[in-house]
């Protein structure tokens, strides 16, 4: 979903009136679908669960969250304006956060952020440059 824009109508309390000007094929009253796998509102989702978890294990990183506690706790609840979203039970808010937090702090120590990753991240973005002179 286009993040920004629909950050900008939650803000201005039009969020559900707006929702079919930005998103197509699903009405407002299935919003909190699109939470699941990308969500924009806390980017807590399915697929940063899946990441997190399978990277940490390929680098040996012991720790890990409970993410089925969350799926199993988590329920559809209407914002303000009427739209239903995801809301994971207030006694699992901290929890959940503070275990990503940390294991995403710790995978950009380890891999995202190390040195020679970024090194090589480098050099693909000069070999990128070349070929582009080449097969355009």
């Amino acid at each position: 979903p286009p993040k920004k824009e629909l950050e900008k109508l939650l803000e201005a309390q039009r969020l559900k009136e707006g929702w079919s000007g930005l998103i197509k094929g699903r009405p407002v009253e299935k919003a909190w679908l699109y939470e699941v796998v990308s969500n924009w509102r806390s980017g807590i989702d399915v697929d940063k669960f899946d990441y997190f978890r399978r990277d940490a294990l390929f680098l040996g990183i012991q720790r890990q969250f409970d993410h089925s506690r969350h799926m199993r706790g988590v329920k559809v609840l209407c914002d303000e304006d009427g739209v239903p979203t995801l809301s994971p039970p207030d006694k699992d808010k901290d929890m959940l956060r503070e275990s990503m937090l940390e294991l995403r702090k710790m995978l950009h120590r380890a891999a995202y952020q190390h040195k020679t990753v970024k090194k090589i991240e480098c050099h693909m973005i000069d070999i990128l440059k070349i070929m582009d002179q080449h097969v355009r």
